[in-house]
């Protein structure tokens, strides 16, 4: 069983964000979209994402050696 979020969950998450940042005094719409990891993500992401006015998107995968996390 897979547990990925709804379009609407992302979707409301994009509104969510916007909205903080505007009442921390930012202006300017963001453009570029960051995730910690591309899987689990819904196949319909970059559409999404466009639809969001969002142009880039940054993925990353770390692991623990990476972050320095103890085993």
């Amino acid at each position: 069983m897979f547990l990925l979020p709804s379009a609407e969950a992302i979707l409301r998450g994009f509104l969510l964000s916007r909205e903080w940042l505007r009442a921390k005094g930012m202006e300017q719409e963001p453009k570029l979209a960051y995730f910690t990891d591309s899987f689990g993500c819904t196949p319909t992401l970059p559409s999404l994402l466009r639809a969001a006015g969002l142009d880039l998107t940054a993925i990353t995968l770390f692991d623990e050696t990476q972050l320095g996390i103890p085993s």
